[in-house]
């Protein structure tokens, strides 16, 4: 550029504004480029982030559907629990009254061989 200013001849001015359009046309290229690079980039972010979302999803509604799964499961198994925990105390309960009535039927039986027999503990 420097040769440029030896002289303000209308040569060197059109020199000098011929450089001056071709700089100005580069930028303008450039940025234009930049631009164009820069909404592709985006456009690939917003469609990596698109699917990374739906990914994001579709996990989290199997890890629900897990999750309601396993609670299911889960209260199965404790109220199965509870239902034979329930039937074996009705069991030892009903084992109980039986040997309390047979306990009652020796005991009775017992005093009224002791009451007949005339022996005195």
């Amino acid at each position: 550029m420097s040769t440029h200013f030896n002289s303000f001849t209308s040569k060197a001015m059109q020199s000098f504004r011929k450089d001056l359009n071709e700089g100005a046309h580069r930028r303008s290229r450039f940025v234009h480029t930049s631009n164009e690079h820069t909404s592709t980039l985006l456009a690939g972010f917003r469609k990596r982030q698109s699917e990374a979302e739906e990914r994001r999803r579709q996990h989290a509604a199997q890890q629900a559907r897990e999750r309601r799964h396993f609670r299911s499961t889960l209260r199965t198994g404790v109220n199965t629990l509870l239902n034979q925990f329930e039937q074996h105390r009705q069991e030892r309960a009903e084992d109980l009254q039986e040997m309390n009535r047979e306990f009652r039927a020796a005991s009775e039986s017992f005093r009224d061989g002791t009451k007949h027999s005339g022996d005195v503990f």
